[in-house]
């Protein structure tokens, strides 16, 4: 368990972070390595079956993961404040919600799965794929939550590394089950899901068994699973903000895969395959922000407020020059890295055209979620729910339907233009959000008299 009120603020962070980063590294390779075995071995048409399923499992996973992530603000300061015995009833409440809430989607949702992927008007080439490959994830949706659980839980007492090392582990596991099933037992597109779900369902497991452990040597726990009404309550008001800001990007998925579709298989295949590249460049600064939150969740707890203000300073210098790179990066490799997952030369075409686009504002978007990051730590997850409503729905949407279709409004008809102004939403909504949040930070009372509370105590 590490002490995040103590020693140079943008060490610990990134002493905190490092293990994080590291574990999603592994998690964007296997993400990387998994499509490309469905984009090089089952065709384009399964490859755009996993971009048609992840807005609904991603809307479903952000949803109920907003509630997880309130564990790790209650744990995080409760931690700072020395209140450890509060600890394993959060800890036990939080692990209920996510596998009664996994264990409802499971039974429930996949009966309508078809009528889903119909809806969001999914080529009649992909439903099929799609049907198959989604329903397999929500049977074992449950052990997705539990590990989202456990990770929070373990980042709010200051243990980054052993939810790395779950998912390194997970990571192994998964990419081994896909050679098998796909290669060599057959089972198509889903033999990739169910690598995923026996992946997750071991290293709950495992997890749970650490958990266990780990609160034993603390001291609080007694053997008996302990349900606090009192803490689900908070668990729901600090969750119930933190997921509607992450179901708004998820949605955001959701009506960008809609526009996505009018434009056919190759662009929704070029489109999955450039979220996987994405998802490598705004990773390093999500896994920032996540650590801002509980070093600013444990000393707010601490009553150290000026602490937290030098620590953004310090870790946005560093995240910026990172996320400058990357863009470069990306930018200068754009087209290695779309054959990365197709061999199709128009996906690439496509894929090469969006990553020109977005790469150069990924600041923009590592700012934003470092200042939300922090607006957490301290209990304020209305602010990062507003800022993401705002961007997502005013700004990021009507900017990618309009820059890439004909609307008429009445009566109301959409009629494809061009894919390319699909993308430039994204830069659009990133720059909002940023603007909003440093707004919130420079300008609001709450921060101004937080800061100022320190230098009273002081």
């Amino acid at each position: 368990m590490q002490d995040l009120t103590k020693g140079k603020e943008i060490k610990v962070i990134l002493a905190f972070a490092t293990p994080i980063l590291i574990g999603n590294v592994f998690q964007q390779l296997y993400n990387v390595a998994d499509t490309a075995i469905v984009g090089q071995f089952l065709g384009k048409e399964a490859l755009s079956a996993i971009a048609a399923v992840f807005p609904l499992y991603f809307f479903i996973i952000s949803f109920i993961s907003g509630f997880s992530a309130a564990s790790t603000i209650l744990i995080s300061q409760r931690t700072g404040a020395k209140r450890f015995g509060e600890i394993k009833p959060v800890s036990d409440t939080t692990m209920l919600t996510m596998f009664v809430s996994g264990l409802l989607i499971a039974l429930f949702v996949p009966r309508y799965t078809g009528d889903i992927f119909r809806l969001m008007n999914v080529p009649p080439e992909v439903i099929g794929y799609a049907v198959d490959y989604f329903n397999v994830l929500l049977y074992g949706i449950f052990a997705i939550f539990g590990f989202n659980g456990i990770r929070s839980i373990l980042q709010g007492l200051g243990d980054s590394k052993t939810p790395v090392y779950l998912l390194i582990a997970s990571n192994f596991i998964n990419i081994t089950l896909d050679v098998v099933f796909i290669l060599y037992m057959g089972m198509g597109i889903k033999g990739a899901a169910w690598a995923t779900v026996i992946a997750y369902f071991v290293i709950v497991v495992v997890g749970l068994y650490i958990l266990n452990r780990r609160l034993v040597k603390m001291g609080i726990h007694d053997g008996s699973v302990k349900f606090g009404f009192g803490y689900f309550k908070e668990i729901m008001r600090l969750g119930f903000p933190n997921s509607m800001q992450m179901s708004f990007v998820s949605v955001l998925f959701l009506v960008t895969y809609l526009i996505v579709n009018m434009f056919g298989t190759d662009v929704i295949a070029a489109y999955s395959a450039v979220g996987r590249i994405n998802s490598l460049a705004i990773t390093p600064p999500m896994i920032l922000a996540m650590a801002m939150t509980t070093f600013t969740g444990q000393n707010y707890g601490a009553g150290q407020f000026d602490r937290i203000k030098r620590g953004l300073k310090q870790t946005w210098r560093f995240m910026a020059a990172l996320s400058i790179a990357l863009s470069g990066l990306i930018w200068i490799f754009s087209e290695s890295l779309m054959k990365i997952f197709i061999r199709d030369a128009e996906v690439i075409r496509i894929g090469v055209d969006y990553l020109h686009v977005v790469s150069p504002f990924y600041i923009f978007f590592a700012t934003m979620l470092l200042l939300t990051g922090m607006f957490k730590g301290i209990g304020d997850t209305v602010t990062p729910m507003i800022i993401s409503f705002v961007s997502t729905w005013l700004i990021r949407i009507p900017v990618a339907l309009f820059a890439s279709c004909n609307v008429s409004l009445h009566p109301f008809a959409v009629e494809p233009v061009s894919y390319h102004g699909i993308w430039f939403g994204e830069p659009a909504g990133w720059l909002t959000s940023m603007i909003m949040a440093l707004a919130v930070f420079l300008f609001s009372k709450k921060w101004r008299n937080l800061f100022a509370r320190e230098r009273v105590l002081q």
